[in-house]
Order: C-alpha cells, then sequence, then structure tokens
C-alpha cells in the first residue's frame, strides 16, 4: 500500500471547503444565489436543492477522505470528486454555448466564475493524482 502524501491530502482540504461553500450557497441561500446574486431566467425549486446535495455529500467524502493514511483507501474517492469535476464543466460549457442567449449578463458571468474555479480544481486534482501514483 502507498502512503497518501501531503500534497493530496490538502487538495482534499480544499474541495472541502469549496463544495461546503457551493452546498451553502445552492441548499440555504437558495433563492438568494439563484435569483438574486445570478439572476437566473428559469424558476426550478428543485435542481439548486439537488445539487447544494450532491456537492454536500461530495464535500463530506472529500472531508472524511483526508482522515485516511493510505492512497488506495482515497482513491475512489479522489476520481470521483475528478469525475464529477469534469461532467460539470462539461454541462457548464454546454450552457454557455446553448443558453447565452436566454442568459442575463450576471449568469453567464456567474457560470464563467464556476468554470474557472472548477478548471482550477481540475489542474490540481490531475496534478496530486499524477504524484500519488508516481
Amino acid at each position: 500500500m502507498s502512503e497518501f502524501q501531503k500534497i493530496t491530502k490538502y487538495s482534499l482540504y480544499v474541495y472541502t471547503a469549496g463544495g461546503l461553500f457551493f452546498a451553502f450557497l445552492y441548499l440555504v441561500l437558495t433563492d438568494i444565489y439563484i435569483i438574486v446574486m445570478s439572476d437566473w431566467p428559469y424558476n426550478d425549486p428543485y435542481y439548486p436543492r439537488a445539487f447544494g446535495a450532491t456537492l454536500l455529500v461530495l464535500a463530506i467524502a472529500a472531508l472524511l477522505g483526508s482522515f485516511k493514511k493510505e492512497w488506495e483507501e482515497v482513491k475512489l474517492t479522489y476520481e470521483l470528486s475528478q469525475m464529477w469535476i469534469i461532467v460539470t464543466l462539461i454541462l457548464n460549457i454546454a450552457e454557455l454555448a446553448f443558453l447565452s442567449p436566454a442568459l442575463s449578463v450576471t449568469a453567464i458571468s456567474n457560470t464563467i466564475i464556476n468554470t474557472i474555479i472548477l478548471i482550477l480544481f481540475l489542474v490540481m486534482g490531475v496534478y496530486c493524482y499524477l504524484q500519488q501514483i508516481k
């Protein structure tokens, strides 16, 4: 079994913080974040909360993974986090490509900012993963 590197552990802390922050926005401040801050044109009471719950689960999994000692114990969680980021990036890019005419400038700006954050998380995650499997 290989040891869990500190840089990978720190990346899980970053995933936890990011996941908890956005879970809070989507679960607790749903109407403020979606309607006021994002100026989102569609009113769906379910989807933002389901997205927030998914983020909460991933944040808790990342936090629990950070307490593990061996890489093999957290590898699947780490890979799942990376896959989630990739799929969400694809959806964000599709949103910008196909929904931009229907979205406000604020909604587009928020999506771009979220996409940049996800790209940074992906780069960090891939770097840590590659360092871990060396």
